[in-house]
């Protein structure tokens, strides 16, 4: 075989190497730069999914305007046996409506208990706040604003159209006399 065959083949398997480990290095970046996610990674999502149901739950209950949970379970890592992580804990916060608020503690305690079989109930914390109403709303033009801002935005409206009507009358008298 000769040098110059021999170096064409470096030059097509050089060439080989590098867009594989182009392809490599792309798909590394799309999957988050984990190709495989850490024992850390699985739980936090898996206690995300486990927050997100609760929510979905206790949205169910009547009175209930807003919820968020948050889900904490100690990390199963094989790898490090001997790693002390805080015991299972979770939080919810709750809006309700007036009627409801005093209430809705109970019932949110007993469901969020009954979806975390894991989570001791001293280390579950339930906060349940009165939602409060919106305030009166006015529209004006496409505009949906606070009713105590309704004069303000009209004015400013009318303001910036009247400067909008005397630069354009500017522009038109200054062509005209260019003219």
């Amino acid at each position: 075989m000769s040098a110059r065959r021999r170096c064409y083949r470096r030059g097509v398997r050089a060439h080989q190497l590098a867009t594989t480990l182009l392809v490599v290095a792309t798909l590394a970046s799309a999957c988050s730069g984990d190709l495989v996610p850490s024992p850390a990674r699985t739980q936090a999502t898996r206690d995300t999914a486990r927050a997100s149901a609760l929510d979905v739950q206790l949205r169910a209950l009547p009175g209930v305007v807003d919820v968020h949970a948050m889900v904490r379970t100690p990390v199963d890592d094989p790898l490090a046996p001997n790693r002390h992580e805080p015991p299972a804990s979770a939080s919810v916060a709750v809006h309700a409506a007036p009627s409801r608020a005093a209430a809705l503690a109970d019932e949110v305690r007993a469901l969020a208990a009954a979806a975390l079989p894991d989570v001791d109930a001293a280390r579950l914390t339930v906060v349940v706040a009165e939602a409060t109403p919106p305030a009166a709303t006015a529209k004006v033009g496409p505009f949906e604003v606070a009713q105590t801002s309704r004069g303000a935005l009209r004015a400013t409206l009318a303001i910036a159209f009247a400067l909008i009507i005397v630069l354009a009358g500017f522009i038109a008298w200054r062509e005209r006399r260019t003219t």
